[in-house]
């Protein structure tokens, strides 16, 4: 229902845009805030869009579930199966956002056997406590799909990536290849403004048993203060019912959602990952071992885009760097349009198929 749709990260929105405005020294126009609001109001009564019930359980590790992608149009089978992994911090319905923007429908129609990982039952259930807990998840989902004999292909996307190729690394028989969207790895990397943030707020986490992601997303709308103003006042002209303004309010639904993180993982990630950059200085250590992606010796595909603010260029290269065998693509668009734009389908998701099909 359109009324669930949680309003504090828009009061986040409109303060920060105020605050951007006037200490610009911009004058504010009256009717372009009014246009703002009126976008907002739209969002919020907007109808609201859930993941397709076609994804059925394959298996479950520690509350965490294991997705498999069904779609009427899959081709005959090539024998490769894709492991997604997303994020911790928002949901799975980025992959899967509409009927046709659908990142997981279109590989599985393309003939691949696609797989994601739900993290979110285990975060609602607090039964993964930390960053061993994460990994060992990812191991035994690995492991579940090789049990049939064909190949398992990691895929990252943001957070997932890093999480990919600490298992990558730790083991390297697991995956057969390797691919990272908008993956950071170096987390000191010099215009990572979010990294910047989320390191100095170390001392101001909230004193909670977990973290809630209404507390994170702020972080996320200070790299384009801006950023609201202009997409909700461009909502505001879009024809209700177009894809355009479908798209829109999917992705902002998937924003503004997600499960809160234990606090016990949101410091072990701050602290080994932000403040101390574990994983690039290969100091980064899971169960007694460190973590060193120059144990990565998988073909590995990365996409880095140029425009992305979450994860900039060189926070994300930083892992490709370390590897030996690697292909790159950096698209000229930001994070999220990596899996939701007119580019994502047109360019990015054929040449990572294309590439793909080459490793069998």
């Amino acid at each position: 229902m359109p009324s669930q749709r949680n309003k504090h990260i828009l009061d986040t929105y409109l303060g920060l845009t105020l605050s951007t405005l006037s200490s610009g020294g911009k004058t504010i126009k009256h009717q372009n805030i009014e246009k703002m609001l009126r976008g907002i109001k739209k969002y919020l009564k907007y109808k609201q869009f859930h993941l397709s019930k076609e994804h059925k359980a394959a298996f479950e590790c520690m509350g965490a579930k294991l997705l498999e992608v069904v779609t009427e149009k899959k081709t005959a089978k090539k024998a490769q199966q894709i492991l997604i992994i997303p994020s911790l911090i928002n949901g799975i319905e980025i992959f899967d956002l509409l009927p046709s923007q659908s990142f997981v429908r279109w590989l599985s129609e393309n003939g691949f056997d696609v797989y994601i990982l739900d993290w979110h039952p285990a975060l609602k259930a607090q039964s993964i406590r930390c960053l061993s807990d994460v990994l060992h998840v990812i191991e035994n989902c690995a492991k579940h799909l090789s049990i049939n004999q064909r190949p398992v292909h990691g895929f990252g996307y943001c957070m997932g990536g890093t999480l990919l190729a600490g298992i990558a690394a730790r083991h390297q028989n697991l995956f057969k290849s390797l691919a990272f969207l908008a993956s950071p790895w170096n987390f000191h990397a010099e215009n990572d403004q979010l990294s910047a943030s989320l390191k100095a707020s170390i001392p101001l986490k909230p004193w909670s048993e977990t973290t809630s992601v209404h507390w994170i997303q702020p972080f996320f709308a200070s790299l384009d203060p801006l950023g609201a103003y202009n997409k909700f006042t461009a909502f505001s002209d879009m024809k209700d019912g177009s894809f355009e303004a479908e798209r829109f309010v999917a992705v902002e639904d998937w924003l503004n959602s997600g499960e809160n993180l234990p606090m016990s993982l949101t410091e072990e990630i701050l602290e080994s990952w932000y403040l101390k950059n574990k994983p690039l200085s290969g100091e980064w250590i899971i169960s007694d071992k460190k973590i060193s992606a120059t144990e990565i010796d998988q073909p590995c595909f990365f996409v880095t885009p140029i425009k992305d603010k979450i994860v900039p260029l060189e926070t994300a290269s930083a892992l490709k760097h370390q590897i030996k065998a690697a292909r790159q693509l950096t698209p000229d668009c930001g994070h999220i349009a990596t899996l939701v734009s007119k580019k994502s389908y047109i360019d990015i998701w054929p040449r990572y198929c294309d590439w793909l099909t080459n490793q069998q």
